[in-house]
């Protein structure tokens, strides 16, 4: 009774819009107040978003607790020397990590792409390109590194992909319904 309208059916993608509007239909025709959203219905695409933001964020942490964690451990397994501000410096970059970590588990229920949380995805996208270039020319200098840095090194490609396309592509692009709800009167 506060609400003129009391129920939307949403449907998650527009090979469903006939059904919402069937469905839509039989609420109205007992007597309950329904509108069909039919705009954007780019819901699947927000659930990969979310995907991926919880996946990076997953990595991100793993990552960012090692560096804080185990800094010795780190540099031990891949036969580097050990100074205290080499400790010191891995551990801010693992406090780095953890809180990108955090930003991207926070953000993960939001609308991302386009303009829509823009930095979030472009700081995203940055680092995975920038860190992925610098693992990769390390292994092309040096192909003898252990598989843990090859295996980074696809992972971090596989993620600079994905946030360019989260980056620069608008969340509900490949949606071609107009950007309005629609009431269907039957």
């Amino acid at each position: 009774w506060i609400s003129p309208l009391q129920t939307m059916v949403i449907p998650i993608s527009e090979e469903f819009n006939d059904y919402a509007v069937k469905i839509s239909k039989k609420i109205k025709d007992v007597g309950i107040s329904s509108a069909v959203d039919l705009k954007n219905n780019n819901y699947l695409g927000q659930m990969n978003t979310k995907a991926l933001m919880t996946l990076s964020a997953i990595i991100l942490a793993l990552i960012g607790i090692s560096l804080i964690f185990l800094p010795g451990e780190i540099l031990d397994y891949f036969e580097l020397s050990a100074s205290d501000a080499l400790l010191l410096l891995m551990q801010i970059i693992g406090s780095f990590y953890f809180a990108f970590a955090m930003l991207n588990w926070m953000s993960r229920g939001s609308i991302i792409g386009g303009i829509y949380n823009r930095p979030i995805a472009i700081a995203n996208w940055t680092h995975f390109v920038i860190a992925g270039f610098a693992i990769i020319k390390g292994i092309l200098s040096n192909p003898s590194l252990s598989y843990i840095i090859w295996s980074i090194a696809i992972i971090y490609s596989i993620f600079a992909i994905l946030f360019g396309i989260v980056a620069f592509n608008h969340p509900a692009s490949q949606s071609k319904i107009d950007n309005q709800i629609s009431e269907e009167e039957e």
